[in-house]
């Protein structure tokens, strides 16, 4: 009796497995937004604030193998900037994206990333791939045809602040990756929200082609540097910015990550 209640599902498990797709390319929409309470010190027009509360859209790829993976831009995608004019004054929202790479060598959990700071690039190598606690709620949906299942895990940034993410991963793709290189799933990441800011959505899979080990490579551009050596950077440039914002200099914000 137990074989036979047994079957049906042994046979999902079957079928399911000629569908897996354990190479190719996805393509997602990241979205960046604020909150109205994110801009509230932020000085800002109350017009700019609001457009910039809508949130600022790009796409990036992830090229994907089950050995490796590489996350960057899509350099086929335009970039759009927003204008915000009041009087005789011009704020700028620049869609531009750095030059920014993620690569994870999943067969031996390290991971390479290239990074952009202030229009300087530096490359952080050979840190050692960290996995975040998932926990599966049961719930499911379809995203672009491929079921997914839901898992949320918090994880600690470098600034100490611990934020929530939510994915959406399929087993269908049994590469245990994502946007940004986050792994630990069984399965693919087709969307994620990493805390209230950050959201990743595939809008296209596409088929592997004999291009696509070629382009799974560890980036080399940049000044070497270790992470945590590079999260000191980052704060100092950001603590900058903000002495030069509370003394009226001019600025630019970009919607980057």
């Amino acid at each position: 009796m137990k074989k036979l209640l047994l079957l049906p599902l042994l046979l999902l498990i079957a079928c399911s497995g000629k569908a897996q797709q354990q190479s190719g390319t996805i393509t997602y929409e990241r979205k960046l937004s604020f909150s109205k309470k994110d801009l509230e010190n932020s000085n800002l027009p109350e017009g700019f604030a609001e457009m910039i509360a809508q949130g600022k859209k790009a796409q990036k790829v992830l090229y994907f193998s089950p050995d490796a993976t590489l996350f960057e831009n899509n350099t086929a995608a335009p970039a759009n900037d927003d204008e915000y004019t009041e009087g005789n004054m011009m704020i700028r929202s620049s869609g531009f994206e750095p030059d920014e790479k993620v690569f994870v060598d999943l067969k031996n959990k390290k991971r390479t990333e290239q990074k952009d700071l202030m229009g300087k690039q530096f490359l952080i190598q050979n840190e050692p791939v960290t996995t975040p606690k998932w926990k599966t709620t049961g719930r499911q949906k379809k995203i672009l045809g491929f079921s997914c299942m839901e898992a949320v895990a918090v994880a600690s940034g470098a600034d100490g602040e611990d934020s929530k993410m939510t994915a959406w991963y399929t087993t269908a793709i049994p590469v245990s990756s994502g946007p940004e290189g986050v792994t630990g799933l069984p399965g693919m990441i087709l969307e994620i929200a990493m805390g209230s800011s950050i959201s990743y959505t595939a809008i296209k899979v596409d088929a592997p082609n004999g291009k696509i080990n070629g382009l799974i490579k560890a980036p080399v551009k940049g000044k070497k540097i270790s992470a945590k050596e590079f999260e000191q950077l980052s704060q100092q440039k950001i603590r900058e910015m903000e002495q030069q914002m509370q003394g009226g200099g001019s600025f630019m914000i970009k919607t980057e990550r």
